[in-house]
């Protein structure tokens, strides 16, 4: 799935565009011959982040020529951070359970076996119990 973007007066306009979009616009579209108004554009996976940072992204064109996502890691502030572990630890969670603040998530206070079966966190006896289909 190749996609494009609009490159209008030195400046990238709006979203990536799938060829094949350009194609049902403009029959005669040819990604050889690309008019100076568009763009390749590559995608690029954002990075997967910690709990306490938002991933900000920008369109920018880079001296290939081609236009790719550029993502940035901004860590929250105290502030920010607080209030996400205040809102975490609202969450309902089974009996037992502790919150993780490097994860800012419940843990169960034991891991489940690890003997190759599937176990389920039962509440009434606060134990690992397998599961059985």
């Amino acid at each position: 799935m190749k996609l494009y973007i609009q490159y209008i007066d030195g400046k990238i306009e709006g979203h990536p565009i799938l060829e094949d979009n350009l194609r049902q616009v403009n029959p005669q579209f040819d990604p050889a011959n690309l008019p100076n108004t568009l763009k390749v554009f590559e995608r690029v996976q954002a990075p997967i982040s910690g709990p306490y940072v938002r991933i900000e992204s920008i369109y920018q064109l880079q001296s290939d020529d081609v236009v790719r996502d550029v993502h940035t890691e901004i860590g929250y502030t105290e502030e920010e951070r607080a209030a996400r572990i205040a809102q975490a630890m609202g969450f309902s969670h089974p009996n037992g359970w502790v919150f993780n603040e490097t994860i800012c998530g419940w843990e169960p206070p034991s891991p489940p076996p690890d003997d190759g079966k599937k176990y389920i966190w039962s509440n009434d006896s606060a134990s690992w119990q397998e599961l059985v289909i």
